[in-house]
């Protein structure tokens, strides 16, 4: 395991409490192959699919399937009876005892970090799992592909977004966008008048129960935590949603000196950013749809950069640590292989925000794009992203965003 911190102390603790090694006659006595695993919530279980995998140089992979995502990391091991598996990217394990006298169950704790504290999150898992949800409906239900406007209810608060779902006869996949982002891949299935869905790619786990009223879908949007969000679904081709703008005052030029995970320092402006369209990516590593931002922009990079298109990114990391700021930063930049400079510019908290960034007045949402045309003036600021599992509005946050930096260009 190559980060230590806190998830290395937590992971003694677990294993203390076990008979480490003697359930096991030898290190790699598992089940290897594909596992259904389940948090408990208040609405039932959360299932979520995984796979291990042994390695001919005597190592592990370990590989989340989260929809058409595989989220691989090779930061795993069989430890005494428990496996131990390090998420990519976010500060995120999943540690699991090994039972049953088949080694064919695992039960333990997913933990995830935030602000350097940690967060047990208790889950089972069995072997053999290739299925998210059962389906006990002998008939192929009513389609409900297609876009939904939609309400989510928090405490009599209510923020618009929208609902994008396809579905091939029981299955169905889609996700739900607000304003600051999207919920990622959900999958599941159709069933007689209900929805079932889920999702887990290691920083967030969600469950969708809905239940279909002719084209409206009323249900809930539950987290492994056990917070939930009501909402309301109804089908609509115009469904829209709020564009949330982040006010930056334009009086003040935006400038910074911060290191990257290197701890070599980037000044902006500089004579490298002249006449340059500059792409500032506001992100945390913690941040799921900064994560997928960064893959979009990652991949873009280098032809944009013989365009004329410089990008930096400026990191607000949830430690007081720095070192474990930088780390959480080279495993993001290893990952996506990003050829563009991710600098630490603190943390999210109000003071640190205020301090790299004093043109903005209140952060909206991660991520924050802010577009600067080759004057050094703020062109565009966009909060959040349309991620990859959002379909047509993925393609659609493409077009749009390209089309920005081209008229910059000219």
């Amino acid at each position: 395991m190559k980060r230590t911190f806190l998830f290395g102390f937590l992971a003694l603790i677990f294993l203390s409490g076990c008979k480490c090694g003697t359930d096991l006659p030898a290190k790699y006595t598992f089940a290897y192959g594909e596992w259904r695993g389940a948090f408990q919530t208040s609405e039932g279980e959360l299932p979520f699919l995984f796979e291990v995998k042994h390695l001919n140089n005597d190592s592990l992979e370990f590989t989340l399937i989260n929809g058409k995502e595989r989220i691989t990391t090779r930061n795993a091991d069989i430890i005494g009876d428990s496996l131990i598996a390090e998420l990519p990217v976010y500060e995120s394990v999943l540690i699991g005892k090994i039972k049953g006298t088949g080694k064919d169950t695992l039960e333990g704790v997913w933990i995830k970090t935030a602000y350097d504290k940690e967060t047990a999150i208790p889950f089972k898992a069995v072997f053999g799992g290739k299925y998210l949800f059962a389906s006990r409906n002998t008939q192929i239900p009513t389609d409900i592909s297609g876009t939904y406007a939609t309400t989510f209810i928090d405490s009599g608060s209510t923020e618009q977004g929208i609902g994008n779902f396809e579905q091939a006869a029981l299955e169905i996949r889609g996700s739900f966008l607000t304003p600051t982002g999207d919920y990622r891949y959900l999958t599941g299935i159709v069933e007689k008048d209900s929805v079932f869905m889920s999702g887990f790619d290691g920083a967030s786990a969600y469950l969708v129960k809905g239940k279909i009223f002719g084209s409206k879908i009323s249900g809930k949007l539950i987290s492994a935590s056990g917070k939930f969000r009501a909402f309301e679904a109804i089908k609509s081709d115009l469904a829209a949603m709020e564009n949330l703008k982040t006010e930056i005052d334009l009086q003040q030029p935006i400038r910074f000196s911060l290191p990257n995970h290197l701890q070599q320092n980037l000044t902006f402006p500089s004579e490298k950013y002249r006449n340059k369209v500059v792409v500032l990516q506001v992100l945390g590593t913690w941040c799921h749809n900064c994560i997928d931002e960064t893959q979009y922009l990652a991949q873009r990079s280098e032809m944009w950069k013989k365009q004329g298109v410089e990008i930096i990114g400026l990191s607000f990391e949830r430690t007081d640590m720095e070192e474990k700021g930088r780390d959480n930063i080279r495993r993001l930049v290893e990952r996506f292989n990003v050829k563009y400079p991710i600098l630490l510019a603190g943390s999210p908290k109000p003071e640190s925000l205020q301090k790299t960034f004093p043109q903005i007045k209140e952060m909206l949402g991660y991520p924050t794009t802010i577009l600067i045309g080759k004057d050094g003036k703020v062109a565009d600021v966009h909060v959040g992203f349309s991620g990859p599992a959002t379909g047509k509005f993925y393609q659609q946050y493409q077009e749009e965003f390209e089309s920005k930096i081209a008229k910059l260009l000219k």
